[in-house]
């Protein structure tokens, strides 16, 4: 929530970014509460956590980078350290990826 407020103070008169807010501030109890205290935060790294709902609880690395070009965009890499559940996790839903790119490439095969 912090790194959103500090991506809205570059606009805050952005109508897209009114209505996000406002459908965030309905959904979701904490985001009213987060978005309230005004912090910011322009960290281009951390740690995020996410809860995936096949694998469960992900600690991750996160590294971003911004372009240089002033379009606005930005590359996120997120990376977990090997031996934790979190790179495991990561391990299986790649395998489960690299699965379905395999068998689509042989559908593609089939005449």
């Amino acid at each position: 929530v912090a790194a959103l407020r500090m991506e809205a103070a570059a606009d805050p008169d952005d109508p897209e970014l009114a209505r996000l807010v406002a459908d965030l501030s309905a959904q979701d109890a904490d985001f009213r509460t987060w978005w309230a205290e005004h912090r910011v935060n322009s960290a281009a790294y951390g740690t995020k956590h996410y809860r995936h709902h096949l694998v469960g609880d992900l600690t991750l690395d996160c590294d971003t980078w911004a372009g240089s070009d002033g379009s606005g965009q930005r590359l996120m890499v997120l990376t977990a350290e090997t031996g934790t559940p979190s790179h495991d996790a990561l391990r299986i839903l790649t395998s489960w990826t690299a699965e379905r790119v395999d068998a689509n490439r042989a559908k593609d095969r089939t005449p």
